[in-house]
């Protein structure tokens, strides 16, 4: 069972769609994986600059497998904004403190401007919209059995990926673990995506956009945080269609039946 802790601090301009709930204290947000009975992961994400392109995509894995992806909703946006600019991307998704809410806080169709915020409880239902304050966000996977944070984050030379740590969360003690992730398999990269595997408390996913090709997310994989030994996932790893910036996490058997009807 995945033993790890899912920490967002954010502080982006933002359009918010509650369900009846209080807004959190932005943050203490937090997606808790361990004991959870996670049967499957959902990934949300935009899919290119084009119409429709910039809302909210759904995919959902099959028998729990990060490397076997099935579109909801036909392949259509799930979510779609109506305010702003009427175009989000690059959404990252988390659960609230309940262990039951969804909140996903995606990026304005136009970079650094705003933001949007979806709520729900059970995969399908959001309501009311309304604009906040602007700011920055900050992603940060943390490791329960360890507590040590990772983050990751494009930097360091080549353009390519950099995985740091720290103990707690502050602004000056991060420590390089690896840099240049994705050297030898795509000339530079952007986007970091990374989730714990529901099954092997050990393995992580790293998904890497390949964008100077326009190829998409290349996936590797790690049993091996602490040291950062990335390497690209087997053969038989697909990615879902369309794979552009987004997030996964895991999902119960239940919230998958109500995100896919």
């Amino acid at each position: 069972m995945m033993r790890s802790e899912f920490l967002s601090l954010l502080m982006a301009a933002s359009v918010l769609i509650v369900s009846g709930l209080s807004i959190p204290d932005e943050n203490k947000i937090s997606e808790r994986q361990s004991n959870m009975g996670y049967t499957d992961y959902l990934y949300v994400h935009f899919i290119n600059e084009g119409k429709n392109g910039e809302q909210i995509y759904f995919d959902v894995s099959n028998n729990n497998n990060p490397g076997s992806w099935t579109q909801v909703n036909g392949g259509q946006p799930k979510l779609v904004s109506t305010v702003g600019t009427k175009g989000v991307r690059d959404p990252s998704i988390v659960r609230g403190r309940d262990g039951k809410t969804v909140w996903i806080i995606a990026t304005d169709l136009h970079v650094n401007a705003n933001g949007g915020v979806y709520d729900t409880e059970n995969g399908s239902n959001t309501a009311e919209k309304f604009l906040s304050g602007a700011g920055m966000d900050v992603t940060i996977w943390r490791d329960v059995p360890t507590g040590v944070y990772y983050r990751m984050a494009k930097n360091g030379p080549n353009e390519l990926i950099e995985q740091t740590k720290a103990s707690s969360l502050c602004t000056n003690c991060w420590s390089v673990v690896k840099n240049q992730i994705g050297s030898g398999t795509i000339p530079k990269g952007e986007g970091p995506l990374l989730f714990p595997d529901n099954v092997y408390s050990a393995t992580w996913h790293l998904w890497i956009d390949d964008y100077t090709r326009a190829r998409g997310y290349s996936p590797f994989e790690t049993t091996a945080i602490a040291t950062g030994a990335w390497k690209p996932a087997p053969s038989w790893y697909q990615m879902p269609k369309n794979a552009r910036h987004g997030y996964v996490i895991g999902i119960t058997s239940q919230e998958r039946a109500n995100i896919v009807k």
